[in-house]
């Protein structure tokens, strides 16, 4: 199973901010922002054909990562949310 365990942050400016990746060749930082409704947060992330075009992306499986990603984010922000993965997106809900 891919871990980011301990290599995510979360940076905040007002109702939005980054979420930071920490990788061996440097960092990624995804845009995140407030959802409504039952959304709580969307992360910005690359879609497939993006994701291979980023150097610090493209050696990892971008399902496995984002799922990671996920894992982590609903840690470090929030516990006990759902998520769904789609083409640009990564969306927590309540």
């Amino acid at each position: 199973m891919f871990s980011l365990r301990g290599q995510v942050r979360v940076t905040s400016q007002g109702r939005s901010g980054d979420v930071v990746i920490t990788l061996p060749d440097g960092e990624v930082r995804f845009w995140w922002e407030f959802g409504g409704g039952t959304c709580i947060a969307i992360v910005h992330v690359p879609d497939a054909q993006q994701w291979h075009q980023q150097a610090l992306l493209h050696p990892y499986p971008r399902v496995a990562f984002l799922e990671a990603l996920a894992g982590e984010v609903s840690a470090l922000q929030c516990p006990g949310a759902t998520h769904k993965i789609s083409e640009n997106f990564l969306e927590f809900h309540h």
